[in-house]
């Protein structure tokens, strides 16, 4: 009887310290999202200028434990960033006929990427760990609408650019930081680059006059991220 009591005692014991083991976590984190390059450029010479501003972004991740070092990470990402409206103003300004005023009115770029890929881990302290990733996926977009009104001594007319929607490959490659907050929390720094091109088919493009058309475009997209939030540890 005392074997088999030492026996399940040991299993037990063995049991509750595996169970106890800091196998992964489930990140929450929030954050800027400041465009970079095409997709920040506000130029009429650059064909592919994105006039986007730095915006916000929400992610959720799910981080699996391989060894001590290497993990599987999977990775829901919002990311908004809104338009350089004056920009764009000042560039139907340099087209608009003298005595005709405008304004421009434009929505903002909305990003959901779905990411998944490897990370590694190396402890500086007990607590304080580096991180890395790299993940790649999928990324929709929608892009921003676009309403231009035109005044004049004939009156007022209007154009409007719909939304469109694109998808595309995209990767993440980033770095970060983990502090232990507590035996099931940790702080999360991450810093990240983000590319992705989507390619926006049949966007409407209508007017006052009664005239539409469609278009295609697509859109480098480049951002430089910073996000905080906290893991919790499974």
């Amino acid at each position: 009887m005392k074997k088999l009591i030492l026996l399940v005692t040991f299993v037990i014991v063995s049991f509750t310290s595996t169970f106890s083991q800091d196998r992964g976590h489930i990140g929450l984190s929030a954050g800027l999202s400041a465009p970079m390059g095409d997709f920040a450029s506000n130029k009429s010479s650059d064909e592919n200028a994105g006039f986007a501003t730095t915006g916000f972004l929400f992610d959720f991740s799910l981080n699996y434990k391989l060894n001590k070092t290497l993990g599987t990470e999977g990775l829901v990402r919002v990311q908004l960033n809104g338009t350089d409206a004056e920009a764009l103003a000042d560039e139907f300004s340099a087209i608009i006929p003298v005595g005709i005023s405008g304004t421009v009115e434009s929505g903002r770029w909305v990003t959901v990427g779905f990411l998944g890929g490897l990370t590694a881990s190396f402890p500086l302290t007990e607590r304080f760990s580096f991180n890395s990733k790299i993940l790649i996926g999928v990324q929709t977009t929608s892009s921003p609408e676009l309403n231009v009104t035109l005044n004049g001594p004939g009156g007022s007319e209007w154009v409007k650019q719909e939304s469109g929607n694109g998808a595309a490959f995209a990767y993440l490659i980033g770095a970060g930081f983990k502090y232990g907050i507590t035996e099931k929390a940790d702080l999360l720094i991450n810093i990240d680059y983000v590319g992705a091109e989507p390619e926006f088919s049949d966007v409407v493009t209508t007017s006052s006059s009664g005239e539409s058309a469609k278009g295609s475009f697509d859109q480098p997209m480049s951002t430089f991220n910073f996000g905080l939030g906290v893991a919790l540890k499974f």
